[in-house]
């Protein structure tokens, strides 16, 4: 069952809502799949091991029964491999998540467990049968253990940037091994660097405001926008879900964006570019970057977080891949 007809399956019958959680809860890990042949075995086959602590047979197959109550815990409906997956990768999640909140002493609670399940269930949940009751709140712990240990580990940025551009023939299709290309892009590197550097100092001296910094920049005639054109960023605000997204920009923007601290102006290395052409990187501006608003962390995203944690962990697959 796919999410738009899970979705449409729990309008007409409220009680299968376990099957949404479930589902929702395995789009988290859709960036970390790994795909598995997983052959049927017994309740009692291990499928993965996280610090220590093994997942069963069982465990998937509780997952699997959740998802719309068909079959029973020991026996629920046949599903696809990629689906199996997918849950078996949550559950992992969830260990690492729970070893990560029981080091900080940090944990979910009973009440954090049966507000959220209220909130999406209300009185439903007395139609539910003891076990389905108590699956229901282990998916619920489940989904909340992950999102807290990604709120103290997943950071986040907000605020504005801009950068001095300088690769041109790069973004322009001009010839880049022409002479006068690589004459501008090394012209122009050395311009936007003497500017960035500029502008840092004048802001951080309390000459120039970092708005009134944006507009310089935009205003320069060598590599502002009269240049580039307005369809380009050079000088903008974020928010914290541009920064989630990577609005106007790849991953390595924003990775430099997240050493920037708020209340002090940052200043990056060189950047490099993906080139659309060829998928090459190529070196492509500097940047300036003004925090107002961050989130604790020291990863960008949660599958970062997540792969780092399966090593910290040494998670074991026990299962054909």
């Amino acid at each position: 069952m796919g999410l738009v007809e899970t979705k449409k399956t729990i309008m007409e019958k409220p009680v299968l809502w376990i099957g949404v959680a479930i589902v929702a809860l395995s789009l988290i890990t859709l960036g970390v799949v790994v795909f598995l042949k997983m052959n049927s075995g017994t309740s009692d086959d291990v499928l993965a091991i996280v610090g220590g602590e093994k997942i069963y047979q069982k465990d998937l197959n509780e997952q699997i029964y959740g998802l719309d109550f068909e079959g029973t815990p020991d026996n629920p409906p046949e599903i696809s491999n990629e689906e199996k997956n997918l849950l078996l990768q949550d559950l992992v999640a969830a260990k690492i998540a729970e070893k990560e909140l029981n080091e900080t002493s940090s944990q979910v609670t009973e009440d954090e467990i049966n507000e959220t399940i209220k909130q999406r269930l209300g009185d439903v949940i007395e139609d539910y049968t003891g076990y389905q009751e108590r699956l229901v709140k282990k998916v619920v712990t489940n989904e909340l253990m992950i999102n807290k240990a990604k709120a103290k580990n997943v950071g986040w940025k907000a605020g504005q940037f801009l950068v001095c551009r300088f690769d041109y023939p790069y973004e322009f299709g001009l010839d880049i091994n022409a002479d006068e290309s690589m004459q501008r892009v090394e012209k122009d590197k050395e311009y936007a660097k003497n500017l960035c550097t500029t502008i840092y100092n004048d802001v951080t001296a309390g000459k120039l405001s970092f708005v009134d910094a944006m507009k310089k920049l935009d205003n320069d005639p060598q590599i502002g926008l009269s240049v580039w054109g307005k369809t380009y960023a050079l000088a903008e605000a974020f928010t914290k879900q541009d920064f989630e997204d990577e609005t106007s920009f790849d991953t390595t923007f924003w990775d430099n964006v997240l050493k920037a601290k708020k209340g002090t102006l940052y200043m990056s290395d060189v950047i490099k570019v993906k080139n659309d052409k060829d998928e090459n990187y190529h070196d492509g501006f500097y940047a300036l970057v003004d925090i107002n608003d961050e989130g604790p962390g020291q990863y960008r995203t949660y599958t970062k977080w997540l792969e780092a944690m399966k090593i910290k962990y040494k998670v074991e697959y026990k299962v054909s891949y």
